[in-house]
């Protein structure tokens, strides 16, 4: 992707149509109205409603054909059912650019997922860029543009300045954008990306690098949902010498669902996290960082161009990262391959419920990534059942791994007995002796080089 000022008319709009209007200052199709009001918004404000003739005090059109103009951008407040209908209406007007508050979508399960399919292509039809559905939406600082229902401006709009976010979490980048404020920072732009059924943090990104308004660009990124134009986004960023901050959600459920997804029987719990498909990787370069305790990481290299492309010393070579890619792609391709065996799914029914995305287990369930809902109980149960064990028999549970003591943790480490680290442990404890703990990192160095490891340095501390 060379270019995304596609999505200029959604982020910086000269007029703005809000379907679902109401004159409540509380409600989803209230707030925006409320926060351009207040903040002088420099475009013209548009509510639909057909149940009013004014709210806030502007005028209200019963319907997206009664609108004056083509609205650069429309805020879609409406239940998922209305949503088709209206994206359609706006597609027909020429609208180009929408925000769907709506949720009901991919976010509830199969059903919800199938109903944002019908949209993007929808979308398509017209020409139109989504931003979600189940967005928290936008805002522009710097010429009053609240295309948000955020709470957060209850107590302050944010400070205009040189820093944009963009955050696949709604509550997570208005919150990031509420402590930037609090902190007098300023933030003139934050998107928020929900679903992604089109428009994706990497557009987010992309636009930034492209802004003249953004210098540091914050991102919180649940999962990786287009990895080429995230690449090309951070590749635009990199260009125009903005930095970009990532923030990774505190979860990854990909390696369990690796594991499971050829089991017989998949049991979950409703809140469970689970049922993502997708791959990622890269490597960490230290060079530099140990440089700085004097660390030489520079070595030779025998053999092709890829002989060498995990070093720690440098990065990637072009060449190194497209056969990187390749790799990830077929390691991918294998994750769908074993989904699609696994579960009776057909490859290209697992590519649509896959790119990443995280499930709830009561989500997952109506997909058909797991089978049942509930614990270790159920999962027991189920297990007597597929070995035919009676029930009258007794079962019983072993851990794998065996679950060590700290004290045969430490054995493993240094190689010694268990009851050997336990007097070490003790006598670190009862001398409280920088010199004996100097003296335990020197005996666990000497092992690893008797062991043939290269110790490059004493760590510090």
């Amino acid at each position: 992707m060379s270019s995304f000022s596609d999505i200029d008319g959604l982020i910086a709009p000269r007029s703005v149509a809000i379907i679902g209007a109401s004159d409540d200052v509380t409600r989803i199709g209230g707030r925006p109205i409320a926060a351009m009001l207040r903040a002088g918004y420099k475009g013209r404000i548009l509510p639909v409603n057909p149940k009013r003739d004014r709210v806030q005090g502007l005028p209200c059109y019963a319907s997206v054909q009664d609108l004056p103009e083509v609205p650069d951008a429309a805020l879609i407040a409406v239940p998922a059912k209305l949503v088709p209908e209206t994206i359609e209406a706006l597609g027909r007007m020429g609208c180009r650019a929408a925000t769907l508050f709506s949720a009901g979508f991919a976010e509830v399960g199969a059903e919800g997922l199938a109903a944002q399919h019908a949209l993007e292509e929808l979308a398509k039809q017209h020409g139109m860029r989504l931003l979600g559905p189940n967005t928290l939406g936008v805002y522009n600082v710097d010429i009053g543009y609240y295309g948000t229902f955020s709470s957060s401006l209850d107590t302050g709009f944010p400070k205009s300045g040189n820093v944009g976010i963009a955050s696949q979490s709604g509550a997570f980048g208005a919150h990031l954008g509420a402590l930037a404020r609090d902190r007098g920072i300023g933030c003139s732009v934050l998107i928020t990306t929900g679903n992604e059924s089109d428009i994706t943090v990497a557009d987010a990104i992309g636009w930034m690098a492209q802004s003249d308004t953004v210098d540091v660009i914050c991102t919180y990124m649940e999962a990786v949902n287009d990895a080429p134009a995230l690449l090309a986004a951070l590749d635009a960023a990199r260009a125009a010498g903005k930095p970009v901050v990532v923030s990774m959600g505190d979860y990854a459920a990909s390696g369990g669902y690796w594991i499971s997804s050829e089991a017989d029987w998949i049991v979950a719990q409703p809140s469970t996290l689970t049922g993502s498909i997708g791959v990622f990787g890269g490597k960490f370069v230290l060079a530099d960082a140990l440089g700085r305790f004097g660390v030489d990481m520079r070595g030779l290299s025998v053999g092709g161009d890829y002989a060498s492309a995990f070093s720690p010393s440098e990065p990637f070579t072009p060449a190194q990262r497209t056969a990187f890619a390749a790799q990830i792609d077929r390691t991918y391709d294998e994750f769908i391959t074993r989904v699609a065996t696994g579960r009776k799914l057909s490859p290209d029914r697992v590519r649509q419920i896959a790119r990443g995305r995280v499930w709830t287990g009561a989500q997952a369930q109506g997909l058909g990534l797991v089978d049942q809902l509930g614990g270790l109980t159920e999962a027991v149960a189920k297990a007597r059942e597929l070995a035919k064990i009676p029930a009258g028999d007794s079962v019983r549970f072993k851990r794998y791994p065996t679950p060590q003591s700290p004290f045969e943790a430490l054995s493993d480490a240094f190689g010694v007995s268990s009851e050997a680290a336990r007097v070490l442990v003790g006598i670190g404890g009862v001398m409280n002796d920088p010199q004996a703990e100097a003296l335990v990192r020197r005996v666990q160095a000497d092992r690893a080089r008797a062991s043939g490891a290269t110790v490059l340095a004493d760590q510090p501390y």
